[in-house]
C-alpha cells in the first residue's frame, strides 16, 4: 500500500513540475511572428525635431517586407503630419522608418505609429505604439 501511495505522489509531483515548465515556456514566448523588436526615438535640436522607428525582424526566413504608418502629433491633439511607407531594410534584419522636421510652434511631441510585418504578401504583425515625446519651447 505504501509504495502504491508513494508511486501516486511521485507520478503527481513529476505532473505537476511538468506542468510549471509549460507554463513559464508559455509566458516567456515571443510575442510577435515576425518582429524580434521595435524602437523609436524623438529628440528636438536646434528647432527640428528628429524621430526614428526601428524594427527589428526575426529574420528573413520569417519577415521580408515591413511597412509603417506614422503620424506626428502634439499631445494637445494637433495632427502635424502623416506618412506611410514601405521600410527598406538598413542593415541585416532592420528597417527604419527616419524624418525630420523643422516646429516653430511651441509643444509637445511624440510620434504615432503602426508597424506591419509581411513575408510573402502574408500580414504577419500589426503593432501601434507611440514614441516618447518631446518638447519645443520658442
Amino acid at each position: 500500500m505504501k509504495k502504491k501511495l508513494l508511486s501516486v505522489l511521485l507520478i503527481v509531483l513529476v505532473l505537476a513540475l511538468g506542468m510549471q515548465t509549460e507554463v513559464y515556456a508559455a509566458e516567456n514566448s515571443e510575442m510577435y511572428t515576425g518582429i524580434s523588436s521595435i524602437t523609436s526615438t524623438m529628440g528636438i535640436y536646434d528647432s527640428v525635431l528628429d524621430f526614428s522607428v526601428d524594427v527589428e525582424t526575426r529574420g528573413s526566413e520569417y519577415a521580408d517586407a515591413v511597412s509603417i504608418d506614422a503620424e506626428l502629433r502634439t499631445v494637445d491633439g494637433r495632427f502635424i503630419k502623416g506618412w506611410s511607407e514601405d521600410l527598406e531594410e538598413s542593415l541585416s534584419d532592420i528597417y527604419t522608418f527616419q524624418k525630420r522636421r523643422a516646429v516653430s510652434e511651441s509643444g509637445t511631441y511624440f510620434l504615432h505609429f503602426t508597424v506591419y510585418c509581411y513575408k510573402d504578401g502574408v500580414l504577419l504583425d500589426e503593432v501601434t505604439k507611440d514614441s516618447k515625446t518631446a518638447t519645443y519651447v520658442r
